[in-house]
C-alpha cells in the first residue's frame, strides 16, 4: 500500500507498506521511533484491538492490516500482493460551511469532520 500525507500538511510523507516473509530461523525485533509500543500479532487480532479501542493506529496502518486479514499465511499474502493496486491514497481536505472534512478516497470509514469550534 502507499499513502501520502495531505498537501496542506507542513511535513509530508510518502509512505509505503510492504509484505515480506522472514527466512527460516530469523527473528524480528521491535525497533520503532514512531510508536509508543510494538507488538507482533495476526492482522485480525490487531484489527479487533483497534475496533475495541485498545490499539490506536493511523488510517494507513489499520487499512493495511484489514487488507491482510483474509490471508492465513505469509505465502498467501505474498501471492495476493502481486495483483495489488499501488496507486497512492492521498488524503484530501475541504471546507463545508464551518467544518473541515478530512477524507481518504476509497477509505470513507476514516473521514473526519472537524467543526470550527473544536479548533480553538
Amino acid at each position: 500500500a502507499r499513502w501520502i500525507t495531505p498537501e496542506f500538511e507542513q511535513r509530508r510523507y510518502d509512505t509505503w507498506f510492504f509484505v515480506a516473509a522472514l527466512p527460516a530461523g530469523q527473528r524480528t525485533r521491535n525497533a520503532s521511533t514512531e510508536a509508543d509500543r510494538t507488538v507482533w500479532i495476526r492482522p485480525a487480532e490487531a484489527a479487533a484491538g483497534y475496533d475495541r479501542g485498545e490499539l490506536l493506529m493511523m488510517p494507513p496502518t489499520i487499512s493495511t492490516l484489514r487488507t491482510l486479514e483474509p490471508y492465513g499465511t505469509a505465502a498467501e499474502a505474498l501471492a495476493a500482493a502481486e495483483a495489488r493496486d499501488l496507486a497512492p491514497v492521498l488524503a484530501q481536505a475541504r471546507l463545508e460551511g464551518e467544518e473541515l472534512v478530512l477524507s481518504w478516497p476509497g477509505h470513507e470509514e476514516f473521514t473526519k469532520i472537524i467543526s470550527s469550534g473544536s479548533a480553538r
